[in-house]
């Protein structure tokens, strides 16, 4: 839950950021529902929704939309998020790939 210092508690009670809700984010988008992707991820659905609104809040939009018949979806900045952490993940995983034949090769 927000609270007035700006700050997001995760379940551990250390404070939430963008990377604590990607995977939420990615479950809502294959499932369709936030309360199911909350369950998956061992969350109440409202501590769910306390961490998609504090990083909307953060990023100036919503993540998430609610479409009568389709449930919940991405918005256009739900689904760039996802789409710039899964180019981050493969960049990273690009450079650890090249790290380790470097590293494998002395």
């Amino acid at each position: 839950m927000p609270r007035s210092t700006g700050e997001l508690k995760g379940p551990d009670g250390r404070e939430a950021s963008l990377s604590d809700v990607v995977p939420l984010l990615a479950l809502v988008n294959e499932s369709g529902s936030i309360a199911q992707a909350a369950g998956l991820k061992g969350l109440s659905y409202r501590h769910a929704w306390g961490l998609l609104r504090g990083i909307e809040e953060r990023l100036g939009g919503p993540l998430i939309t609610k479409e009568r018949g389709r449930g919940s979806v991405l918005s256009d900045l739900g689904q760039a998020v996802l789409r710039a952490q899964r180019l981050c993940g493969e960049r990273l995983d690009g450079n650890m790939q090249a790290l380790a034949s470097e590293v494998a090769s002395d």
